[in-house]
């Protein structure tokens, strides 16, 4: 999964996710297992899709509301034509739903619904010589 996903609306930025970073964000301690959706081919156990959420608590009008944070979707991009990243969001949607949390937050580089709020968010780059190898343009 960590060669097939990409970032911004040109799709120009491909990010090497590496192995351990996988490992770190699965296994955070607010993690909810099962929202960890992840797709395999059955042949192969080759993961061509993967959607991840954690459990937050955000504060929309000075209250403070349970809500889910989708910090990751990816597609190889073999699958993209098939429209699993559909698929992938609308289970992590009924699994959530099932943990009586009704908000989530999420970014996307494409408009998909009419947004209802903007925020603003900062990255905090951890490997500032990694990121500047791999040519990103936040650094």
């Amino acid at each position: 999964m960590r060669k097939n996903y990409r970032e911004e609306k040109e799709e120009s930025l491909t990010v090497q996710l590496s192995a351990d970073f996988f490992k770190w964000v699965l296994t955070l301690p607010n993690v909810a297992k099962n929202w960890v959706v992840g797709v395999r081919v059955q042949s192969s156990k080759l993961l061509v899709g993967l959607i991840t959420a954690i459990p937050s608590t955000i504060s929309v009008e000075n209250k403070l509301v349970k809500a889910a944070v989708v910090g990751f979707l990816c597609t190889h991009l073999r699958v993209r034509s098939k429209r699993l990243a559909p698929v992938l969001i609308k289970e992590l949607k009924r699994r959530i739903s099932l943990s009586k949390v009704c908000q989530a937050a999420y970014t996307n580089s494409k408009l998909v619904t009419a947004p209802v709020c903007r925020a603003r968010y900062w990255y905090r780059i951890m490997d500032y010589k990694n990121t500047i190898a791999v040519n990103c343009g936040c650094a």
